[in-house]
Parts: C-alpha cells; sequence; structure tokens
C-alpha cells in the first residue's frame, strides 16, 4: 500500500510531527529518510525490508557503506547515501 493511501495519522512524516520519533517503529523512522517507494514498494516496505532481511537488523546501518544498500532492490545511491 502506497503511504499516500494511508490515513493520515498513519503516514510516518505526520505520525511523527505529532508523536515524535520514539512513536514510530524503526521501519517507519527509515522510511522517513528513504522518502519514497519504488515500484509497488513504499518506503515502509523498503525500510521493512532493509530491517527485516538482513541478519543484523536495524544494526547493519550503523555500519554498512551505500553499496550495501543499493544491493536492495528500489534503493539507488541517494536514497543510501
Amino acid at each position: 500500500m502506497k503511504i499516500k493511501e494511508l490515513p493520515e495519522v498513519e503516514r510516518p512524516r505526520e505520525k511523527m510531527a505529532v508523536m515524535g520519533a520514539s512513536g514510530l517503529s524503526d521501519a517507519e523512522l527509515l522510511a522517513v529518510l528513504i522518502r519514497t517507494g519504488w515500484g509497488n514498494k513504499s518506503a515502509i516496505d523498503l525500510a521493512e525490508e532493509i530491517i527485516y532481511n538482513h541478519p543484523n537488523g536495524i544494526s547493519f546501518l550503523a555500519e554498512c557503506i551505500p553499496e550495501e544498500l543499493t544491493s536492495f532492490e528500489g534503493i539507488g545511491m541517494a536514497k543510501a547515501c
């Protein structure tokens, strides 16, 4: 589902504006940074794929390099940086 199709209160940016960062899941926080989806995937879908399909989970982001992120379909160099 596209983020624009979600009720406003469930969209990551709007939710963050009201609840702060602590009110968002890790995937929603990453989706805010990713900004846009790709193809049939929303930014949240891409974020979940990165976090949940890597053995180190969200810790992967602390030490990865952009080239590692670009291995995920829909994440180009701009989003990876």
